[in-house]
């Protein structure tokens, strides 16, 4: 409910928020979006394929998840992988540490750009 409560104070009026079992919404965004948000760091990779579809090229995912300062390397890669198995190209534009979650984890947010 924040993301909602911020659309609303920024006055934003470009912006879809579902609410849904994405496996079946997205389907109606395939190829229409510049951005796509996956704040969810325990569930997030589940979803990128889905995620990818709905990009257009040149749109940015930003994908949270949980992963150690090593793992990050593992992650990336992973998501390279995913876009590859599909036809599709990504090149991160960053990895960021966003808070502490445990000793030596992080979350943390990967930046993805879809090339095509």
């Amino acid at each position: 409910m924040l993301f909602l409560e911020k659309v609303k104070l920024n006055k934003c009026t470009n912006v879809d928020i579902v609410k849904g079992d994405v496996r079946t919404a997205a389907k109606k965004y395939y190829n229409k979006c510049d951005r796509v948000v996956m704040p969810l760091p325990e569930s997030s990779f589940g979803f990128v394929r889905e995620a990818l579809w709905c990009l257009k090229p040149g749109g940015v995912c930003n994908i949270y998840c949980f992963s150690s300062e090593d793992g990050q390397r593992e992650k990336v890669r992973e998501l390279q992988q995913t876009a590859a198995n599909m036809g599709a190209t990504v090149r991160i534009k960053g990895v960021h540490r966003v808070l502490p979650y445990g000793p030596a984890i992080w979350k943390m947010r990967i930046d993805a750009v879809k090339v095509r």
